[in-house]
């Protein structure tokens, strides 16, 4: 049986779009959302939709894929998403993932201000849909 092997698409789309992983590695992704209150995390949860579409085929909807609302070790609460591909890597192959998360309405990011001197929070909202990729390979 494949060994799984947990792709986080955030941190691997944001440091260069690539992950290694070991030859025959059953790929799941991860992909979540992290706020400094509960209420901000729902808030989200309520407003996303999320896809991913594997080597570019047709997205799968995976917004009714979250799991349950969770305390952070840092204080924060979060949410995650694991999307089990389906798609063992032999050597030398490549998965590319790509996904969406597309809010309905704006949406404060619950970490990060947009203005430090007014302590005005940053919103994300319907016309910015969050994207990203990553490409995971075998040695």
């Amino acid at each position: 049986m494949a060994e799984q092997v947990v792709v986080s698409l955030f941190p691997c789309s944001f440091s260069g779009g690539g992950r290694r992983v070991p030859v025959g590695s059953r790929v799941v992704v991860k992909l979540g959302w992290e706020a400094r209150e509960r209420g901000l995390v729902q808030s989200f949860l309520t407003a996303q939709t999320t896809t991913v579409a594997l080597n570019g085929m047709a997205p799968t909807d995976i917004s009714d894929s979250y799991g349950p609302i969770e305390p952070a070790p840092n204080g924060n609460f979060r949410s995650h998403v694991h999307f089990d591909t389906g798609v063992t890597l032999g050597d030398g192959q490549a998965l590319q993932v790509d996904g969406v998360m597309a809010l309905s309405h704006l949406v404060p990011d619950g970490l990060t201000l947009a203005d430090e001197d007014t302590h005005r929070p940053q919103f994300f909202g319907p016309e910015t849909p969050f994207t990203f990729g990553c490409r995971i390979t075998t040695p």
